[in-house]
This record gives structure tokens, C-alpha cells and sequence, in this order.
């Protein structure tokens, strides 16, 4: 349903702009919404996989409580049967006794042969109540488990369903962080700035053009504003934690002073976008994180000048509160 449901949106934004944007723009914005369709398919797929290994668990553990069940039925057959066995061989040693008595007068060989079987009674007698104490106790093992089972399928069964509404919730949450972070740089559409979603995570890539001049980490005034329009949403939505991370091409850096690299220079882009966000925002600083990949997470070729210059970029990664679903996770 979402899918069909954003589908439906884009192709009515794709229409609509078709009709008033020049055709480069509009191939770009419908390559970006194909690029959308497509991730929103992965992240279902990956939601699917999960929900049919927790179905598959269950499915398990329905067939183990199957299985004692039966287990259980059989064993209490036995015993019926067992306990019916051991009452027949009272009655025959009763008999045997009243016998024994009238033949004690002067049947000797006769009285033997009865003394011997009724000994040979009692012996057997005493192997099945044996039998049936094991029984007794094997049956009773066997219902404690089969509680213990079915305690843990409940469990089970319970936990999935609050693994499903956390899912759904937090699938929700991004998607409306996404609109709202898209909404919010809509102006910046076309100046190097991308806004995309992917597991279950917000990523803004912001290219080197919309920010710092070559060699630069001070940011320029227009992408000054695009970060100040980025902090103006974190302030609304303060579960977000933010990664800002810099990135660079694998063309060395010929600087000097207090950049010498460009390990250098990706981690002071980095944290110049993070202080942009603390002085011109309430965004609690502990939310914030400035990290520098340098040369080593590119997402082209650096063999081209139009690879490097993609790979020059500054990503913003919004991140939603997963303690709830960690806790869920933790419990299984």
C-alpha cells in the first residue's frame, strides 16, 4: 500500500512538473523518484525477510508442541492401560490368597506351585508399579514441558507482534522525516543536494559546489542556508541523532598549516556543518556527530573529473530513537 500510495504521488508530481520544468530537470527528478520507488521495494523486501524468519520460528515451535502433544496423548494411553494391568494382577493375587488358605489343610505340591506363582505375582506386581511410577513421572515431565512450550510460543507470538508495530512505526517515522526534510530543501533541488532513504535511515548528500569552494571547509552562503533549513527540522524532531560526515575525491591535498590531508580537510567540512546547526538552532550538541572519511567510502569513480566531483560531498545521516525495537530484538 505505501508503495502503490507514493507510486501514485510521484507520478502525479512527475506529471505536474513535466508540464512546467525544462526537460533536464524533469529526467532528473524522475530518475531520483525511480531511485525512491526502488529503495521503498528493498526495504520491504528486507521487512518480508524478517517477518518470514519470525514466521518460520513459530512454524517450529507449533510443530514441537505438536509433537508433545501427541507424545503426551500416547503416554497417557500407556498408563491407562498399565494401571488396568496392575488392578488385574490384585484381584489374581487376591484370588491366589483365598485359594492358598483353603489348600493349606493338605494339598502341599498343590500349595507350592500356587506359593510360587503368587511370589512370581508379587515380583511382577512390583516391576509394574515401577514402570508405572516412572510413567507417572515421565507424564508429568512431559506436561511441564508442554506448558513450558506453549508459554513460549505466546511469548513468542507476542513478541512479533510488538517487532511488527515497532517496524510499522518506525517505517512511518522515517518516511515522514524524509517528506519533511525533502519539503524543507525543496528550493535547493538541482544544486547538488539529494534526499534519500535507506535503512531506515535519512540521507542527505549536499555535493562540494552547494558548500565550500575547492580546498575550502568554509561553508559558502548559500549552503549555509540549506544547513540552517536542515536545522530548523532537527529542532522539530528531537529523537533525530545527526552523523555528518565528509567526503573527498582521491585527488591529494596541497595544503598547509592546520590541514595537511584530505583525512584533514573531510573532518573540518564535517564539523563546520556541525557547528552551523549548534549556533543557528536549539539542537542539543550530544545529538551531533562529526566524522571524516576522506578518499575511503566514494560513490563513483574517481577515473573522471564528473566521478570525483560526486565524490566530493558532505552527508547528513538522520538516525530515529531504535531503542524500542533494540530492546525487542535483545528480548528474542
Amino acid at each position: 500500500m505505501k508503495i502503490a500510495s507514493f507510486v501514485l504521488f510521484i507520478s502525479i508530481s512527475v506529471f505536474i512538473f513535466s508540464s512546467c520544468v525544462p526537460s533536464s530537470k524533469f529526467n532528473a527528478l524522475k530518475e531520483e523518484s525511480d531511485q525512491k520507488i526502488e529503495n521503498l521495494k528493498q526495504e520491504n523486501l528486507a521487512l518480508q525477510n524478517q517477518n518470514n524468519e519470525q514466521e518460520f520460528m513459530l512454524e517450529k515451535l507449533r510443530k514441537e508442541l505438536e509433537k508433545l502433544q501427541k507424545d503426551t496423548a500416547s503416554l497417557g494411553k500407556e498408563m491407562r492401560s498399565v494401571k488396568t494391568e496392575y488392578l488385574a494382577m490384585q484381584e489374581r493375587q487376591s484370588i491366589l490368597e483365598k485359594e492358598n488358605e483353603a489348600l493349606k489343610s493338605g494339598k502341599t505340591a498343590e500349595m507350592r506351585s500356587l506359593l510360587q506363582e503368587l511370589n512370581v505375582l508379587k515380583d511382577n506386581l512390583i516391576d509394574r508399579e515401577d514402570k508405572l511410577n516412572e510413567m507417572e513421572k515421565s507424564l508429568a515431565a512431559k506436561e511441564q514441558n508442554l506448558a513450558e512450550l506453549q508459554m513460549e510460543l505466546q511469548s513468542k507470538q507476542q513478541r512479533l507482534l510488538e517487532l511488527e508495530s515497532v517496524l510499522q512505526r518506525q517505517d512511518s517515522l522515517v518516511n515522514a522525516l524524509r517528506s519533511t526534510v525533502a519539503e524543507a530543501l525543496f528550493n535547493f533541488r538541482g544544486e547538488g543536494l539529494t534526499v534519500e532513504q535507506k535503512n531506515g535511515k535519512v540521507y542527505l548528500s549536499l555535493q562540494e559546489k552547494l558548500l565550500f569552494k575547492s580546498g575550502s571547509w568554509n561553508v559558502e552562503t548559500r549552503g549555509s542556508e540549506a544547513i540552517k533549513k536542515i536545522a530548523t527540522v532537527l529542532e522539530s524532531n528531537p529523537d533525530i541523532r545527526v552523523m555528518v560526515e565528509g567526503h573527498t575525491d582521491n585527488v591529494p591535498y596541497n595544503g598547509s598549516g592546520q590541514v595537511k590531508d584530505n583525512w584533514d580537510l573531510s573532518v573540518k567540512r564535517a564539523t563546520s556543518i556541525v557547528r552551523i546547526i549548534i549556533n543557528n538552532s536549539s539542537v542539543e550538541p550530544s545529538r551531533l556527530t562529526a566524522a571524516g572519511r576522506s578518499k575511503y567510502v566514494p560513490v563513483a569513480s574517481n577515473k573522471s573529473s564528473e566521478g570525483r566531483s560526486k565524490n566530493r560531498r558532505t552527508e547528513i545521516i538522520l538516525t530515529p530513537d531504535l531503542s524500542e525495537l533494540y530492546n525487542i530484538i535483545e528480548q528474542n
